[in-house]
């Protein structure tokens, strides 16, 4: 009965705004068009060793499933004005949350009720190339390496306000956002993330240039202020203040060889790496992602080779080097198993203090029949040595497919293995042994 109320409770917040979408625009129609909108996703899902990969802790696996309801509506209004409402009703059922058999800590259902969009978009305003987008809104730039919507899981939205100037080549944007709902998987939605909870405020100037037909440049400025305070005995709180210098570059075309390159450069104050003062930030990363496309039968298809770096803090400097990831779309991005990330409760290496090192080989095909296929291969390396020489932290092997049945429905299922490798081990207690680590997720999508 309680999750019947909470759906309902989502829904009328969109309901509601009808009346008010629909009033009297000056125009003399005295209505707006209303375009609904909306999706429902059901993903099953079998994890082992995803929470711990420790021999020690006995058996881990959990089978769940998770799924995602959102119901939206745009009302078209006169002088190019819009306003877009959208709910969004996450939830998940199956075994018990903890992974770790014999413990109820978590309730093995769960759901959660969110305004996820809800914002009025004005374009060309005056006649002039200015466009301004003020409430609940998405916010990706790129190809979301820093900023991501992270739509494979609850999706991530931002309460703040945007504005656009079109240039002849592009694009200038300047926005304020503060974080509104968290890009973690469902079911760590439905009990509360780590990070966010509306203290996470976003400053950026970011500009896109269309140099040729088939190059593309982006960048700005991204200055992120973490109010998520950590409290150290015997110092006061502290907060992780940045700004990061990133930009995009992208050369491809319809067939024939690709590059996209993302760089970024974060400076600032944050704890250092003791957790015991402030230090500055002196961070960097990249990514390089080179391959070729072609087609076959007028299908697409296409191999690559990714390599990315994270840095981590280095011994003996009073800087802290650790790169922040800020709210990568990082689903797919290293591997179906997202293991590296942080996602699942274990230390991250992506934004970690030891950094990450990746090297990936890849494919995305489409047979004719419409199939999808996609696989990776990837070996993961620590940026900074921890307690032991090796830092190699391990392969994954990730494969995907997909298909879409009609224009309404998709189905897809994705598997991804990870063999732990000697670095790895050294975060576990003695003897050191880890298991491989193991997810398997079949989704099927309705859009309408």
């Amino acid at each position: 009965m309680r999750m019947w109320r909470t759906v309902a409770a989502a829904f009328l917040i969109t309901l509601t705004a009808l009346p008010v979408l629909a009033a009297d625009t000056g125009s003399g129609t005295g209505t707006a068009k209303l375009n609904w909108f909306g999706s429902i996703r059901i993903r099953p899902e079998s994890d082992d060793n995803l929470y711990d990969v420790s021999s020690t802790q006995g058996e881990d696996n959990i089978t769940y499933t998770s799924y995602r309801v959102r119901l939206g509506v745009k009302a078209e209004l006169d002088n190019n004005i819009s306003a877009v409402i959208e709910s969004q009703y996450i939830g998940k059922f199956g075994e018990d949350q903890t992974a770790i058999r014999g413990s109820q800590t978590w309730s093995n259902t769960g759901s959660t009720a969110q305004l996820f969009q809800a914002y009025i978009d004005a374009k060309n305003i005056a006649g002039q190339p200015v466009s301004v987008r003020a409430g609940r809104q998405k916010l990706v730039l790129a190809d979301g390496w820093l900023m991501g919507d992270l739509d494979f899981y609850g999706g991530t939205s931002w309460d703040g306000v945007r504005v656009d100037v079109d240039h002849k080549r592009g694009t200038f944007t300047g926005f304020y956002m503060k974080e509104a709902e968290l890009d973690s998987p469902e079911l760590m939605a439905v009990y509360g993330a780590p990070r966010g909870l509306g203290y996470s405020d976003m400053y950026g100037l970011w500009s896109t240039w269309k140099l040729s037909k088939k190059m593309n440049l982006e960048g700005g400025l991204l200055y992120h202020d973490d109010h998520n305070t950590i409290t150290t005995p015997g110092h006061p709180l502290y907060r992780d203040k940045r700004m990061t210098y990133a930009a995009n570059f992208r050369y491809e075309d319809k067939t024939g060889p690709f590059a996209v390159l993302n760089a970024a450069w974060q400076r600032g104050t944050g704890l250092n790496a003791y957790g015991d003062d402030y230090a500055d930030i002196d961070a960097k990363a990249w990514e390089a992602t080179l391959g070729w496309k072609f087609e076959v039968e007028g299908n697409p298809n296409k191999v690559y080779f990714r390599a990315a770096q994270y840095g981590g803090d280095k011994p003996g400097t009073e800087k802290n080097e650790t790169f922040d990831p800020l709210f990568m779309d990082f689903h797919g991005r290293y591997g179906l198993s997202d293991f590296w990330n942080g996602a699942w409760g274990r230390p991250a290496e992506i934004g970690g203090p030891y950094g990450a090192y990746y090297l990936q080989l890849g494919f995305e095909s489409q047979l004719p029949g419409g199939l999808k296929l996609a696989g990776m291969f990837q070996n993961v390396r620590r940026d900074q040595r921890y307690m032991v020489e090796d830092r190699n932290l391990g392969t994954e092997f990730s494969v995907a497919a997909g298909y879409d049945y009609g224009k309404n429905l998709t189905l897809s299922v994705g598997f991804a293995q990870v063999y732990p490798g000697p670095g790895l081990d050294a975060e576990l207690p003695q003897p050191p042994k880890s298991n491989p680590t193991k997810r398997l997720f079949v989704s099927t999508t309705v859009h309408f």
